[in-house]
């Protein structure tokens, strides 16, 4: 069953809303599970980004821009128990509100990924986690080429 435009926006509305509001619902981010919860939250923020937008072109508002990078940064090895999602939250940061040159985005890339993997690799992580073909691929790839090129 096919969506109209209308029906789409409407529920990509409500949806980011509600994601918005959760922020009140999470405490402070002091812990391990308020970092992961809050980070999740602000991922499918940038991944609701991406689904509605002009080619080519990202969508930074600032709050999602900066609190995004906040809690990414602040990943912990720790945490590493939740890698795919991590490296999901990455990704959909760098397609959507990152710059692919931000020196810490390949640093906490290297200590989330166990080695370098290749694109068709990356890709599986992706789709198992929350991953549009049609959308993301495209972007997913470049923006992964780039962010393994760069030192």
């Amino acid at each position: 069953m096919r969506l109209d435009g209308s029906q789409f926006l409407d529920a990509l509305c409500s949806i980011q809303t509600r994601l918005l509001y959760l922020k009140d619902t999470i405490s402070d981010g002091s812990s391990n599970d308020n970092i992961a919860a809050e980070c999740l939250r602000l991922g499918m923020l940038a991944y609701l980004s991406t689904t509605f937008r002009a080619p080519g072109r990202k969508t930074q508002p600032a709050y999602l821009t900066t609190q995004l990078r906040a809690i990414c940064q602040r990943i912990e090895p720790s945490m590493l128990e939740i890698r795919d999602v991590l490296f999901w939250l990455l990704m959909v940061g760098t397609i959507s509100v990152f710059d692919v040159h931000e020196p810490w985005l390949r640093n906490k890339l290297d200590g989330i990924l166990e080695r370098r993997l290749s694109w068709g690799e990356a890709r599986g992580r992706l789709l198992s986690v929350m991953w549009i073909i049609a959308i993301h691929d495209d972007l997913g790839k470049e923006a992964y080429s780039e962010l393994m090129r760069s030192t």
